[in-house]
């Protein structure tokens, strides 16, 4: 019973170890949008590549996700919105929005938000299109497969909580 009990103590103490270790800050590496004066964070077991200082790439581990992210010269949300959708056309078959827009605010910037889903390869795939409003707004293109959008919401979620003002 005893060593039962000290067996028991160790396995408590691992587990407020590892418990600690999940609750600090995933890494990460920053980058920012010139024209949008925009910058925001991707987690750093992502691969990241940025085009020219205008878009960027962002795929997760496993290749089942990626996020593509860019600015544009018209600061018109429905330019904004067809530029995207065109992107998304360009990579999915028969892509579909779901339900209607949301709008949100982060940092003070205001952001639109559609998402759908469509095909790639056969395989059923999940979008996303996020336009952060700025004197350039930022596109954000999201698309994969739905296990690896349930697997890395986390991720995502603190990729777009990062979006801010340069400065």
């Amino acid at each position: 019973m005893l060593r039962e009990l000290t067996t028991m103590k160790h396995m408590m103490k691992w587990a407020c170890v590892l418990m600690l270790v999940a609750a600090l800050p995933v890494s990460a590496k920053s980058f920012n949008f010139d024209l949008a004066k925009l910058k925001l964070d991707a987690p750093d077991e992502w691969t990241c590549e940025m085009d020219d200082g205008k878009i960027l790439h962002m795929t997760e581990p496993g290749e089942g996700l990626t996020i593509k992210a860019y600015s544009v010269d018209e600061p018109d949300l429905d330019a904004a919105l067809k530029d995207g959708n065109k992107e998304v056309d360009a990579v999915l078959t028969d892509a579909a929005i779901e339900g209607e827009p949301s709008h949100t605010d982060n940092h003070g910037l205001k952001a639109v938000e559609v998402h759908g889903k469509g095909k790639s390869d056969g395989k059923d795939m999940s979008f996303h299109v996020v336009i952060v409003m700025s004197e350039h707004p930022v596109i954000f293109i999201g698309y994969g497969t739905p296990e690896a959008e349930a697997a890395h919401i986390t991720e995502i979620q603190a990729i777009f909580a990062s979006i801010q003002p340069e400065g």
